[in-house]
């Protein structure tokens, strides 16, 4: 089966295309195959984490904390194209922008954030990515 990514023709996750083919050589180019009656499948980037929790493991102090998440098992769930990382973002929650402040792969599915200051509250997101790009 054909793979095609979503950008930059506006397709949607899952969307059915069909397809024909064309080779070019040095020479001239070929002629156009049969249309592909399977269809091709769209990929894009991930969905979202949904799920998010903070677990004081006896590691968490007042500058760090560790966070823990629900990773995404589905292949339709990760754009169906496999992740390459989770990216963590942070951002005080008076502050209007995220940082990124850490990247795992796609296994783990814990981070320590560090550097916190005690007495302040931040807001953290858990951005899965593939080939795609970053969920959004």
């Amino acid at each position: 089966m054909a793979v095609l990514r979503a950008a930059p023709y506006s397709l949607t996750r899952g969307s059915l295309v069909k397809v024909i083919a064309r080779a070019e050589n040095l020479y001239l180019w070929g002629q156009y195959s049969q249309v592909n009656v399977m269809g091709a499948l769209v990929q894009s980037v991930p969905d979202g984490i949904m799920s998010l929790s903070f677990s004081n493991d006896g590691t968490s102090t007042n500058s760090q904390v560790t966070l823990n998440w629900s990773p995404l098992t589905v292949l339709w769930n990760q754009g169906l194209t496999p992740l390459l990382a989770y990216n963590v973002y942070q951002k005080l929650s008076t502050g209007v922008t995220f940082t990124k402040v850490g990247e795992v792969i796609p296994q783990v599915t814990t981070f320590v954030a560090t550097g916190l200051t005690g007495g302040l509250t931040y807001n953290f997101i858990i951005v899965p990515a593939n080939v795609e790009g970053e969920a959004v």
